[in-house]
C-alpha cells in the first residue's frame, strides 16, 4: 500500500446506548461481522477463523491500533495487542473481535482469557482465544446474509418490570 492511500475504516454500526455511545466490544463485534462479509475464501487447511486472524492486523492497523497474532493452531490462537502511539488503548475493540470469531465462523462459543492487560499495569494485552475444532466441526458462513433476528435484538432490561401474570382456574 502506498503512502498516498488513504487506510478503509468500516462505518460505526448504528447501536448504541442510552448515553449514544457504543461499547468497544460491540464495535469488536462488528469489525469481526464486515471482515467475514468482505472476507476471501478460507485456507483450507487453516480454516476460516485463522484465516480471518491473518486479516486481523492489517484491519487493526486501519484502525490505528497495533495488534500481533502470536501463535495460532486448531482451537487456539493467543493475540497481543498494545497501546498506540496516541496512548489509546484497543484491548476492548480487540476483546469483541475475538470472541465474535468461533460464533461467526463456526457457529460455537469460545472462551477468550486475557492473561495480561495495559489497565492491570502490563506492557501490551495478551489474549487467548479458545474454541472446539475437534472433528473439523466447521459451519461455512453465509457470507452477505443478514444474522438471524434474535443476534441483532438488544438483551433483555434486567431492571425492566416483569409482564403481568395472568392464571387460569
Amino acid at each position: 500500500r502506498s503512502d498516498t492511500e488513504q487506510a478503509y475504516v468500516p462505518p460505526v454500526p448504528a447501536m448504541a446506548d442510552e448515553s449514544g455511545l457504543v461499547s468497544a466490544r460491540e464495535l469488536g463485534e462488528h469489525l469481526a461481522r464486515r471482515l467475514l462479509a468482505a472476507a476471501p475464501p478460507a485456507d483450507a487447511d487453516r480454516g476460516p477463523l485463522l484465516s480471518m486472524l491473518d486479516e486481523a492486523p492489517e484491519l487493526f492497523r486501519s484502525l490505528r491500533a497495533r495488534v500481533e497474532i502470536v501463535r495460532t493452531k486448531p482451537g487456539c490462537a493467543v493475540v497481543r495487542t498494545a497501546p498506540g502511539s496516541d496512548g489509546s488503548n484497543p484491548c476492548e475493540l480487540v476483546a469483541g473481535f475475538l470472541q465474535a470469531l468461533p460464533r461467526l465462523t463456526y457457529g460455537v462459543s469460545g472462551s477468550l482469557i486475557e492473561n495480561t492487560c495495559v489497565r492491570r499495569g502490563g506492557r501490551a494485552c495478551l489474549f487467548t482465544l479458545l474454541w472446539d475444532a475437534s472433528g473439523q466441526t466447521r459451519r461455512d458462513p453465509v457470507v452477505g446474509q443478514a444474522p438471524p433476528a434474535h443476534t441483532l435484538a438488544a438483551p433483555p432490561n434486567p431492571l425492566a418490570p416483569a409482564p403481568p401474570v395472568h392464571t387460569v382456574a
